[in-house]
């Protein structure tokens, strides 16, 4: 049924179940919802599409009544969709529907419609507002999880933490699949779900199943995108980086960082450059026959005095 949303069955590990109307069931680990959600193309979907496809539509100028609704409806529902985004694609649907049943409660918004077009786009304002807010909400998160400081988001999270603390003893257990019928030949289990319309349940319901499983949304230290960490010290992702699509942002990442440091850090900069003479040094005493020993020695003192200088700043910052 369009606009019934997702129904998301969980157990106690990362993987959600995720039941759509027409019968398909996909997995998603957790956190994956939000990562689907607050892609490029969800965006481009959700707000640059969805807005042309109601000004494309053909019966624009047709006065609003329920057949002209109706018809705008399954304009737009065949429309705006995406296979690669089936989540974010249900959640439009489920959510616009919501937002129509509001506004056509709504007596005086109603009359300033003077057509069905017009009815669509107040609706589509609306439901841009409610976009706006996930995407806030999703980037607020991250930007916590990151530390990357930032007030705003600070007052973000802080409600999404409240409202969804009161429905973590509810998500944080696992939904019940118990069997009500079996025979030789197959067996029915009953599973229990959570429904899920709107986009900031998606971000409530992530947030506590990654509470649950101990995973967290960051954004990568590297390429800033979102991902989903491990664990808190977790800082890159492992999507193809910017500066090598062949290696990865963990695998790049830490050597960006040491040699973005290097530029601003003149203490670091000093020891890069004592510790790589020596370096060179040892390789040219070498080269000629010679030992080696004094030069790998001052690299070793290099190295335990650069150590204990970092060790002090950590401590007293």
């Amino acid at each position: 049924m369009i606009g019934h949303g997702i129904d998301v069955h969980y157990e106690n590990n990362h993987i959600n179940t995720i039941l759509f109307s027409d019968g398909r069931k996909i997995c998603y680990h957790a956190g994956n919802m939000l990562l689907e959600m607050a892609k490029e193309e969800t965006r481009y979907l959700l707000i640059e599409k969805l807005k042309n496809m109601i000004h494309s539509f053909p019966d624009y100028t047709t006065s609003l009544n329920v057949e002209s609704v109706t018809n705008a409806l399954r304009w737009l529902y065949g429309t705006v969709e995406c296979e690669d985004l089936p989540v974010a694609t249900e959640i439009f649907r489920s959510c616009y529907s919501e937002i129509i049943k509001m506004i056509l409660e709504d007596e005086r918004a109603v009359i300033e419609c003077n057509c069905v077009g017009d009815f669509l786009m107040k609706c589509y304002q609306k439901f841009s507002e409610c976009m706006g807010i996930f995407w806030f909400g999703v980037d607020s998160l991250a930007n916590v999880n990151s530390n990357i400081e930032d007030p705003l988001s600070e007052e973000m999270v802080a409600l999404i933490k409240k409202d969804a603390d009161r429905m973590y003893p509810v998500l944080g257990k696992k939904c019940s699949n118990r069997r009500v019928k079996k025979t030789e030949e197959y067996e029915v289990r009953e599973w229990t779900t959570f429904n899920i319309k709107m986009p900031i349940q998606v971000l409530e319901f992530e947030y506590c199943r990654m509470r649950k499983t101990g995973n967290f949304l960051k954004k990568c230290a590297n390429c800033e995108r979102y991902f989903i960490a491990k664990n808190r010290k977790m800082i890159f992702c492992e999507n193809p980086s910017p500066q090598n699509s062949n290696r990865n942002c963990k695998e790049i990442g830490p050597q960006i960082r040491r040699q973005q440091k290097r530029k601003t850090d003149m203490e670091e900069k000093q020891y890069h450059r004592d510790y790589t003479s020596k370096a060179m040094a040892a390789k040219r005493a070498r080269d000629k026959g010679e030992s080696d020993d004094h030069f790998y020695d001052e690299m070793r003192r290099l190295s335990e005095a650069h150590k204990e200088s970092k060790k002090g700043i950590k401590d007293n910052g």
